[in-house]
């Protein structure tokens, strides 16, 4: 049903979700850092650094590619 070629009466009513939808993948997100912090605080913090720690990274690789 969601993989409707075109969009139908039935289509839009799957789309009347939409506000719930990523309420519902940011709670899922939040709970499984939270959990995975409180089980093994050292690596999961680690790992959370590295990834903020590559965002910058990331951020001038963007930058750089639109410049080109």
């Amino acid at each position: 049903m969601l993989l409707l070629p075109f969009f139908t009466k039935t289509a839009c009513v799957l789309c009347s979700a939409y506000p719930a939808t990523p309420v519902v993948g940011i709670a899922g997100g939040a709970y499984i850092l939270i959990s995975t912090v409180m089980g093994d605080p050292i690596r999961s913090l680690i790992g959370i650094g590295i990834t903020l720690v590559d965002l910058p990274i990331y951020s001038n690789m963007i930058r750089a590619k639109k410049a080109e």
